[in-house]
């Protein structure tokens, strides 16, 4: 595997298991977040789904990109 794959699937397992944890511990997804800044503000989101998404997101810029390198080496 390759490190975006491995950073990607670490981040997408650790979303998945505080989500469950979560779930087991509390009864519901507790990690919330809200990021109001002078200039720049956010709605609310949870902290573990952000994780989860980013996974996903590197592990397709990385296949993509092994696919992109495989096109001009042949």
């Amino acid at each position: 595997m390759s490190k975006m794959s491995v950073a990607g699937w670490s981040l997408m397992i650790g979303g998945g298991t505080g989500n469950l944890c979560d779930r087991i511990i509390h009864g519901s997804v507790t990690d919330f977040l809200h990021l109001d800044l002078i200039i720049f503000q956010t709605g609310i989101f949870n902290l573990a789904d952000v994780s989860i998404m980013g996974g996903i997101l590197i592990i397709l810029t990385g296949q993509y990109l092994e696919k992109k390198n495989m096109r001009l080496v042949h």
